[in-house]
């Protein structure tokens, strides 16, 4: 939860009373400003319904096989890298003979065994 408050002229102590709220951001015994650099990233990451979406648990760490369950790479055997910003999993999958990057979305891929 984000407000606007001028520190000096707002009761804002009666915040910390509200449900829900634990804490505030301070330094010392105030409240500080969050840069709206930070205020922006994170309201990037709200879906429809303003809650946020935070980043997948991946089941894969780098170096596993893993294979693709759907699309044109389907049965397709890879090692899985990591995940990117895009929330997609990128792993390096044999093709023509040789290893390719290929960025697919988490749900497409699953642990070889």
């Amino acid at each position: 939860l984000f407000v606007g408050i001028d520190p000096a002229r707002s009761r804002w102590r009666a915040i910390r009373s509200t449900f829900g709220i634990s804490q505030l951001v301070c330094a010392g015994d105030r409240p500080v400003p969050v840069p709206s650099e930070i205020v922006a990233e994170l309201r990037s990451r709200e879906d429809e319904n303003g809650m946020m979406v935070m980043q997948p648990e991946v089941p894969f760490k780098r170096g596993d096989q893993v294979r693709v369950d759907s699309g044109a790479l389907c049965d397709g055997i890879g090692i899985f890298e990591c995940i990117d910003d895009d929330r997609r999993v990128v792993i390096l999958l044999e093709l023509l003979g040789r290893q390719v990057r290929i960025r697919l979305p988490l749900e497409a891929v699953a642990a070889y065994s």
